[in-house]
């Protein structure tokens, strides 16, 4: 059931391409098979082999390795702000505070996204010169 409904997805979002397509004649229809194949693929390997799930299960310990310690250290420098216990009777509102609970997630994530970047990890975009 599950492949005839991902399969009805796949031809409806293709559906929904064609028709808002400006210029229907310029599609590679080979193309497009090759894309759609191509992820059929990478789902099986993905999903089925037990080497790339336990290559996932240890990037999912990572992220919660660093989400442990950024949790620590918003705590350390904000306080009850930042994640550690209010020093009041919490009356069912919630404690949660974007601005230092959350944002302090997407900081990491930029300074890992430039130090992998500066490291030539991580590609960047050259919109100058060829060369640059």
């Amino acid at each position: 059931m599950q492949f005839i409904q991902s399969s009805i997805g796949i031809v409806a979002l293709l559906a929904v391409a064609y028709g808002f397509s400006e210029n229907r004649d310029a599609i590679r229809w080979k193309t497009v098979g090759y894309a759609i194949g191509l992820q059929a693929v990478l789902a099986l390997v993905l999903l089925k082999l037990p080497v790339t799930r336990h290559l996932f299960l240890m990037l999912n310990v990572l992220v919660n390795t660093l989400e442990t310690a950024l949790q620590a250290g918003t705590t350390m420098v904000f306080g009850y702000l930042g994640g550690g216990a209010p020093p009041f009777a919490e009356t069912g509102a919630s404690t949660y505070i974007f601005a230092f609970r959350g944002l302090p997630m997407v900081l990491l994530a930029s300074a890992l996204s430039a130090l992998l970047f500066y490291w030539g990890v991580l590609p960047g975009s050259c919109a100058g010169p060829p060369g640059c």
